[in-house]
């Protein structure tokens, strides 16, 4: 088994070489920042049993909760947490993070310490900090990764509406139909279809 506290400052290190503007950095994490908010954070977690690690990200958004809090719809947050996307290697479906069907990466003792960190970051940038940079755009970037996986998102269909009119899409666009047809996306059709065309019209 690997020395994880020497693994961990490694990862720490290679985090710091590919710093971004906006973020913070500590161990196993990056956190996006807007001014002093952390809006949107991804990790990775060690699993003692596997001797690996799996990731999760969140997102968070003041303009996304307060405007589904004014639609008021008659069905419940998909999440456990105040985040509006939130997933973890483990749950998703296509498992692209892992290095099989668990969604974790191990520990290969066949490379060196920063072998291994530079791989985990690479599946990050991958998967994870693209989607987590998709997801802050509030636009059609946004309405993309919620068709990719809806059960990611706390109200799915509202944050739709919300990046559909962020973009100026109407009702009828391509993107807000193609969201319509996807299974898991809809809370309650009749509520929905209602609140789109009024709020695309």
């Amino acid at each position: 088994m690997f020395d994880l506290k020497e693994f961990e400052a490694t990862f720490l290190e290679t985090l710091k070489e590919r710093k971004e503007s906006g973020t913070s950095l500590s161990k196993n994490t990056i956190k996006y920042k807007k001014g002093s908010e952390v809006i949107a954070e991804i990790y990775i977690q060690h699993l003692r049993n596997a001797d690996g690690y799996y990731a999760g990200a969140r997102a968070y958004s003041s303009e996304i909760e307060n405007f589904c809090k004014e639609a008021a719809p008659p069905y419940k947050n998909n999440l456990s947490n105040p985040a509006f996307f939130s997933a973890t290697s483990q749950n998703e479906p296509y498992k692209r993070f892992g290095d099989d069907t668990t969604g974790v990466v191990r520990l290969n003792k066949n490379q060196s310490t920063k072998e291994n960190a530079e791989r985990i970051f690479q599946k990050l940038n991958e998967f994870y900090i693209r989607r987590i940079k998709n997801c802050l755009t509030l636009d059609t970037a946004l309405i993309k990764e919620v068709i990719d996986s809806p059960n990611d998102f706390s109200y799915p269909f509202l944050i739709v509406v919300f990046a559909a009119k962020q973009s100026k899409l109407p009702f009828d666009s391509e993107a807000v139909q193609e969201a319509i047809c996807k299974k898991g996306m809809l809370g309650k059709k009749d509520f929905d279809f209602a609140f789109a065309k009024k709020y695309l019209a």
